[in-house]
């Protein structure tokens, strides 16, 4: 299998943890955050690419730019924050299913967001390649990865 990884342009969000939580993340702040994105394929293309490294940017850069780039990352159940949010006609963005704004969650989500744009694009890609893992990371100290088959980190790579 072969495997490239790449990072998208770092962007910033306000969120905080409200779902049960009670640290000092229960308190609205911001994280300028990174993420890291990891392709896997069987093989490669007639130009010995897996994937285009400027299409993998285009294609999952946009996506994050457009939508959390200077805005709000809230959890579905918190309603106090969206309200002000909306009434402050605010950049925000709502994690489904009742899912706290924490980078694991977060990782998780994108996944599903680029899988989804990868499969929508499938036609401009090389057909073998895939969404292997992304990381997430809101500090150069602390971050989380979701992998496609939903193992937790071993080595480098998920299991990889």
């Amino acid at each position: 299998m072969h495997l490239i990884k790449t990072d998208l342009r770092q962007f910033s969000a306000a969120h905080r943890l409200v779902k049960g939580y009670e640290g000092k993340c229960s308190h609205l702040h911001g994280h300028d955050y990174r993420v890291n994105l990891v392709i896997g394929g069987t093989a490669l293309n007639d130009l010995d690419l897996l994937v285009d490294f400027d299409d993998i940017k285009t294609l999952c850069n946009d996506w994050v730019q457009g939508h959390l780039d200077h805005g709000t990352l809230i959890c579905e159940s918190d309603v106090e924050l969206h309200h002000f949010v909306l009434a402050q006609s605010q950049k925000h963005y709502v994690l489904p299913d009742g899912r706290n704004a924490s980078a694991e969650a977060l990782a998780e989500h994108l996944f599903a967001i680029f899988n989804l744009l990868w499969k929508e694009n499938s036609d401009k890609l090389n057909p073998t390649s895939f969404v292997h893992s992304v990381e997430v990371w809101e500090s150069d100290k602390s971050g989380a990865i979701f992998c496609k088959d939903g193992a937790f980190l071993k080595g480098d790579l998920c299991g990889a």
